[in-house]
């Protein structure tokens, strides 16, 4: 039987409905570390080395490996319903396997004008409404001292933690934490996904 095939991006989502099998490819290196991450739909999908070697089959969630292998993977996708609508994506990162503090949404989404938390005296943090465009991302300031603990949380939304240098320290679906390394004026990053969003954002600091 000839399967539809289709090509996978390495940044990125795809969202499609599914009426057949079909065939996702992608190309990856030896070393790198592969996330396979269904989100949605009523499916099976089983993911294969250059060689032919299954290497897992996710039906609803996610698989992550360091991969052995340069070449095309194939991602083979069968609904289980006669259409099912699904969302699959291909996460790469370098040979560290640690995808968290170096996210390719950091470099390519639009980023809004800083907003600043502000915590009242007494307090240890604060929440914020936030409105996130698709693909933007809002970040929100705060003056931190070294050695105090961060912990960052909102709803629908990915985090992140950025140092007064520019480093990432931590980035997360959903919540980010750190021990803050130095004095200075730190950044929490909002990651807007494919859809706008109103959300609340707590920031707790100690």
């Amino acid at each position: 039987m000839n399967y539809p095939i289709e090509s996978l991006p390495q940044s990125g989502e795809i969202r499609t409905t599914l009426e057949e099998p079909t065939l996702y490819i992608f190309n990856a290196k030896k070393g790198q570390h592969v996330t396979l991450i269904i989100w949605a739909g009523t499916l099976q999908a089983e993911l294969y080395g250059p060689s032919g070697r299954e290497l897992a089959i996710v039906s609803s969630g996610r698989w992550g490996g360091t991969i052995s292998e340069t070449g095309i993977y194939r991602v083979m996708v069968y609904p289980h319903r006669e259409s099912t609508s699904c969302a699959i994506e291909v996460k790469l990162n370098g040979d560290d396997g640690d995808d968290r503090k170096d996210d390719w949404r950091l470099s390519e989404y639009r980023y809004l004008s800083d907003r600043p938390i502000v915590i009242k005296r007494g307090d240890y943090g604060a929440t914020l409404e936030a409105i996130v465009r698709a693909r933007h991302i809002q970040p929100l300031t705060v003056r931190c001292r070294k050695d105090q603990m961060m912990k960052a949380s909102g709803y629908g939304v990915s985090l992140a933690i950025q140092a007064p240098d520019g480093k990432i320290l931590d980035l997360g679906d959903g919540g980010a934490s750190a021990r803050l390394p130095q004095d200075g004026m730190y950044r929490v990053l909002v990651l807007g996904e494919e859809y706008p969003l109103e959300t609340s954002v707590t920031v707790d600091i100690r």
